[in-house]
């Protein structure tokens, strides 16, 4: 329980947005975060939950910071840059393992590339 954090929304007693995440060795982890999307239309509850949940996991002094995996132009603004990720399936049958490798570039498209940004570069004036 000491290492999960919760970043909550509220309008009254109803929790309008949160963001589930949790502090593991130097690293914070958001792990889930969900909004309402009504609400979202008039209040930004996605970029704003995000930007306190930022706030606070920079004031813990970690040395990373995971913010998880959509929403990739909003987090490259904020200085978040892209990991490659994999995973390994295979199928026992042979039949479904050349499936698999027919398949997979439709399973499993490539996301399409998000423009670098170098958000902590020196503003000052050369």
């Amino acid at each position: 329980p000491e290492d999960a954090a919760f970043t909550l929304f509220c309008q009254g007693e109803r929790v309008v947005a949160f963001v589930c995440g949790v502090f593991h060795q130097d690293n914070y982890l958001n792990l889930f975060c969900g909004f309402d999307y009504q609400l979202n239309r008039d209040a930004d509850l996605y970029f704003n939950l995000l930007y306190e949940d930022l706030d606070y996991a920079l004031r813990q002094n970690v040395r990373g910071i995971h913010v998880g995996q959509t929403a990739d132009e909003f987090k490259s603004r904020v200085g978040c840059s892209l990991e490659a990720r994999f995973f390994y399936v295979k199928a026992r049958d042979r039949n479904l393992q050349s499936l698999v490798r027919i398949a997979s570039p439709y399973l499993f498209p490539a996301a399409p590339p998000s423009a670098e940004r170098n958000v902590f570069r020196d503003a000052s004036p050369s």
